[in-house]
């Protein structure tokens, strides 16, 4: 009865740590698919994303601009929503790559560090494809950029593990 317990223990142990990757297999192939957009499609997405955006923060502040002002400060502010896209996709993509490696038990120094390498690789193979990708191109600013949002992360998880160990620390 014992030995069953115990594998099923170590079966559904086996099963969570291969789910942890779920997350960050789904969170590559969005990264993946958006960087497959041809650059008019990206443009298309980010500009109505923006538009949509603007006009919240219009309704949020109660501002009454009209359509052609926010289509303006839209064109305008087109570029910096884009890089924090791009920080935020990498922000999120970094803690899913933190999850397997937490779940797994490394050492907060090894997610850290592992986390980081795998994400700017994955920044840097994803501008690489843009280069295949018709009106894209791969920029190495844009790695620079994501590498904000991995960093961003890393950081993240790092305050949320020192704040956990010091709440373990003070129950004891």
């Amino acid at each position: 009865m014992i030995n069953t317990l115990k594998q099923k223990i170590q079966y559904h142990r086996q099963l969570f740590n291969l789910l942890s990757f779920v997350p960050m297999l789904c969170m590559a192939y969005i990264i993946f698919s958006f960087s497959a957009q041809n650059a008019d499609e990206s443009c298309e997405l980010s500009y109505g994303f923006g538009y949509e955006f603007i006009s919240g923060v219009c309704r949020i502040l109660k501002l009454s601009f009209s359509s052609e002002k926010i289509a303006q400060i839209t064109y305008n502010t087109q570029y910096l929503l884009r890089k924090c896209a791009h920080m935020t996709e990498y922000f999120v993509f970094t803690l899913t790559v933190i999850l397997p490696l937490y779940v797994n038990k490394f050492k907060a120094k090894q997610i850290c560090i592992f986390a980081f390498i795998i994400s700017v690789m994955y920044a840097s193979l994803d501008e690489f494809h843009q280069t295949f990708v018709p009106g894209r191109s791969g920029q190495i600013s844009d790695v620079f950029i994501d590498s904000i949002g991995i960093a961003a992360s890393v950081f993240f998880f790092h305050v949320v593990l020192s704040m956990e160990k010091a709440a373990i620390n003070k129950n004891l």
